[in-house]
């Protein structure tokens, strides 16, 4: 499986990550018979440095509030219900009274829409496109 990893995410562009998702390269052969990747191949991997993922790239539209556990946590804390101190984030789902299974995978993930967010930033197409 072909790597790629970005310093930055202005570095990339759709017509790049078209190519690697499609040809498995940057640089794809002449021949247009031997362009493309061949199906038993894993689609390649694209790292972002995480720095810039999240200060200039979709991570800056992330916030921490849209998580299930952050809010249903904080709601608790503002209730008076959780005392002060650090908790992992089994402790957290224990006090929140996530029950194990889904319920708790579900609290701790989130899916988010870049396709419906700022639609008119300067990298909207390529954060929609990803």
């Amino acid at each position: 499986m072909a790597t790629k990893h970005y310093t930055s995410w202005a570095d990339l562009s759709i017509l790049d990550i078209a190519k690697w998702y499609v040809y498995g390269t940057l640089d794809p052969a002449e021949n247009f018979d031997e362009r493309m990747r061949p199906e038993s191949d894993a689609p390649p991997t694209i790292s972002v440095d995480a720095q810039s993922h999240l200060v200039a790239g979709p991570g800056r539209y992330y916030n921490p509030s849209i998580f299930p556990l952050v809010e249903a946590f904080f709601a608790k804390v503002n209730a008076g219900e959780i005392p002060d101190g650090e908790y992992s984030i089994q402790q957290i789902l224990d006090v929140i009274g996530y029950p194990a299974g889904d319920a708790r995978t579900d609290a701790i993930q989130i899916q988010f829409s870049q396709y419906e967010t700022d639609r008119f930033s300067d990298d909207y197409y390529l954060r929609a496109f990803v």
